[in-house]
C-alpha cells in the first residue's frame, strides 16, 4: 500500500511539473512576442489582439488564461534585464520547427500594422540568433509572412 501511494505522489509531481513546464514555456513564448511589440516604443491594441491570437491559436492557449498570462508576459517584459532566460527555455524545450512557427509568430506581431519598423526587425534577428535559427530560415519566414499579408490586402 505505501508503495502505491509513492507512486500516486510521483505521478502526480510529475504531472503538475509538466503543466508547469508548459505554463513556463507559453510565457517565455509571450514575453518574447511582447517584446517585438513594443520594440518599435509603441504597443498598439492590435498587436496586442494579434498575440492573443497567435498564442491561443498556435500555442494553443486556453482561453480562459489568456489574459493572465498576457498580463504576466507584460510584466515579465517590463522587468527582465535579458531575453537569454526565456530563450534558453525555448531552446531546451522546442524541436527546431516550433521555433521556426514562433519566429513566424514575431514577423506576424512585427507586421500587424502593416509595416515593418527598423527595431522590430533588429529584435526578431537578435532574438533568431538567440534561438539557433538559420538565417536563410530568419529571411524565409519573414519573406513568408510579408507575401500571406500582401495577399490578404
Amino acid at each position: 500500500m505505501l508503495g502505491s501511494l509513492k507512486q500516486f505522489f510521483e505521478q502526480f509531481n510529475a504531472a503538475a511539473d509538466e503543466q508547469d513546464q508548459q505554463h513556463s514555456i507559453e510565457l517565455a513564448c509571450a514575453v518574447l512576442l511582447m517584446e517585438i511589440s513594443k520594440a518599435d516604443a509603441n504597443i498598439s491594441n492590435e498587436e496586442v489582439k494579434n498575440i492573443r491570437h497567435l498564442l491561443e491559436n498556435s500555442m494553443k492557449v486556453n482561453p480562459e488564461e489568456l489574459d493572465e498570462l498576457l498580463t504576466l508576459a507584460q510584466q515579465q517584459s517590463e522587468q527582465a534585464t535579458s531575453l537569454y532566460p526565456f530563450t534558453q527555455m525555448i531552446n531546451e524545450q522546442f524541436e527546431y520547427q516550433d521555433k521556426i512557427e514562433l519566429m513566424r509568430s514575431m514577423w506576424n506581431v512585427a507586421y500587424t500594422d502593416g509595416r515593418l519598423d527598423k527595431y522590430e526587425e533588429y529584435q526578431i534577428r537578435k532574438l533568431s540568433d538567440l534561438l539557433y535559427i538559420a538565417h536563410g530560415d530568419f529571411i524565409r519566414t519573414k519573406l513568408d509572412v510579408l507575401t500571406l499579408r500582401e495577399e490578404g490586402s
